[in-house]
């Protein structure tokens, strides 16, 4: 339920590297960022997540995957026994997994209003409720087949969007005619300094990433986990630079004004005939769905085997320490679903959770 017992194969594991890496920060987040502050945006968030998160991956999955670990904090308490490993769970599981969550349902609800008219409250209701029958009942295991499927979906979506909108604009040498330097250029206007700067301030947070812990600790052997977790990083690194070539490309047909966080709705209502709409939508829904189901079994794999287990029941049979995990899901995805109520914008929360976690 928490670890697919250590035995999952390369395909799935670099389909839910991709599929937990494309939520809504990435179709939704990161197209507005395109919008607002252009191509440095790929720099200071996309391409300095994945980097570190190579590095994670290359010099650290092999003798990760050979402790056959739950969590970030069993490592911990490996190392330095006793409750060492308690601090890193709480932030794993309130400071990341609640925040992150809550970005799923926001853009989950931001799906059903555009296309079944839901208000927002009801948006985040129903996709709570299909979010929690889905993680209740598979665990990582479900979590990651899934993740392997959507994968498909999240990139022909991506790929299908960025091309029609930079076609709409004339192609990519009419964008780059008419466009900004300031929007075109991998440094920011504050310049290289300030650009370094935020990247580190966000980087270091990818190399204690429980997710990608959690994919190394699951693959079947060694072998894998550098493998899967090498080839799923790289294509996120490529297929990332689109969101943020959508939203510089919008600039030149969508209102300046417009919320940064709508502008990915507006661009595929504007641009897709419905049937292929749908098909990005419905890539968009899969991608929320599948960063919502890992983050929430994040945090119950933390509040599970890091605190209860340690705390209250070291001598926990497996049949209890699943129901303690099919609850702390549900505790986990209704925090989410409170925090969602209190987020306004996308990319400064999720900043804000990478940030905290990383330099704690």
């Amino acid at each position: 339920y928490m670890i697919s017992s250590w035995s999952t194969g390369f395909w799935k594991i670099t389909g839910t590297i991709v599929s937990t890496n494309a939520g809504a920060a990435v179709f939704i987040g990161w197209v507005g960022l395109g919008f607002t502050v252009g191509l440095s945006g790929y720099v200071k968030f996309a391409l300095v997540a994945y980097i570190f998160s190579l590095i994670l991956v290359i010099v650290f999955a092999k003798p990760l995957r050979r402790q056959k670990l739950f969590t970030l904090a069993d490592l911990f308490t490996a190392r330095f026994g006793g409750r060492a490993g308690i601090l890193p769970s709480i932030l794993s599981a309130f400071i990341y997994s609640v925040p992150t969550l809550a970005l799923q349902l926001i853009g989950m609800s931001t799906v059903f209003n555009i296309t079944m008219g839901w208000d927002q409250t009801t948006g985040l209701i129903v996709g709570t409720i299909l979010i929690l029958a889905f993680s209740i009942l598979g665990g990582l295991p479900a979590t990651i087949l899934t993740d392997a499927i959507q994968s498909v979906l999240i990139l022909v979506g991506l790929i299908v969007l960025a091309i029609v909108t930079v076609m709409h604009v004339g192609g990519i040498s009419d964008l780059f005619a008419n466009t900004s330097w300031e929007f075109l250029s991998p440094i920011s206007p504050e310049g290289m300094s300030e650009t370094l700067l935020y990247a580190l301030s966000v980087g270091p947070f990818y190399l204690v990433w429980q997710s990608t812990w959690q994919r190394i600790f699951a693959a079947k052997d060694e072998k894998t986990a550098l493998r899967a977790g090498i080839t799923g990083h790289v294509i996120v690194m490529v297929i990332s630079f689109l969101p943020f070539l959508i939203g510089v490309s919008a600039r030149q047909f969508v209102d300046l004004t417009m919320n940064q966080d709508l502008v990915f709705a507006f661009v595929t209502n504007e641009l897709l005939p419905t049937p292929v709409a749908g098909i990005i939508f419905v890539a968009l829904l899969a991608a929320l769905m599948t960063g919502a189901t890992s983050f929430n079994l994040q945090g119950a794999s933390n509040l599970t085997r890091d605190m209860y287990q340690v705390l209250i029941n070291p001598k926990a049979d497996n049949k209890n320490l699943l129901l303690v995990s099919r609850l702390t899901v549900i505790l986990i995805t209704l925090l989410g679903l409170g925090a969602a109520f209190f987020i306004t914008n996308i990319n400064d929360a999720y900043r804000w959770a990478l940030m905290v976690n990383g330099v704690l």
